[in-house]
């Protein structure tokens, strides 16, 4: 065995023959339309951001400082 490498064990359904290929499905039954499957598969294709954020703006914008001053004074104003 190989360092630096992992390792899956199969227990095949059913009997193969020599150089049979076997693959395995990542996302199995967690990908249920194609955006959230490409997302899934992020790490290993890189369909995901090429064809689908490609359009998204990523940009965060942060609140002003006025959004938690009016929480905190509604969360400490007592109604008697």
């Amino acid at each position: 065995m190989s360092e630096q490498a992992t390792y899956s064990i199969m227990f095949p359904l059913s009997d193969l023959d020599e150089n049979d290929e076997v693959t395995r499905d990542f996302v199995e039954g967690s990908g249920t339309d194609q955006i959230s499957r490409s997302a899934l598969l992020h790490p290993w294709s890189e369909e995901f951001s090429q064809e689908f954020l490609a359009s998204v703006d990523l940009e965060q914008v942060e609140p002003s400082s006025d959004y938690f001053s009016v929480s905190i004074t509604s969360n400490n104003s007592v109604d008697h």
